[in-house]
């Protein structure tokens, strides 16, 4: 693996040599939630993204619209509900 190989080039030689790996859409999918959500922020600046939502969350820490967006987004990329 040569130095500033991306995410995606490396997940797919990662699978070329283990093609039997099964996280390898599961990694693939999380890089496209991750892109989405870099460019939220990126779109919408951090003083957006990081507003307050009023809620709490277990921990008793307080919930951040970028934290609502990114949860949503990595849940949606995931999602393979196959019932009809």
């Amino acid at each position: 693996m040569e130095k500033g190989t991306t995410l995606t080039r490396f997940i797919i030689e990662e699978h070329r040599q283990n093609p039997d790996l099964e996280f390898t859409g599961l990694l693939a999918e999380l890089t496209i939630a991750g892109k989405i959500i870099a460019w939220e922020v990126n779109k919408a600046g951090l003083a957006v993204t990081m507003a307050l939502t009023g809620q709490t969350n277990v921990p008793g820490e307080a919930v951040q619209k970028l934290d609502e967006f990114a949860n949503a987004n990595i849940i949606k990329t995931t999602d393979h509900d196959m019932t009809p």
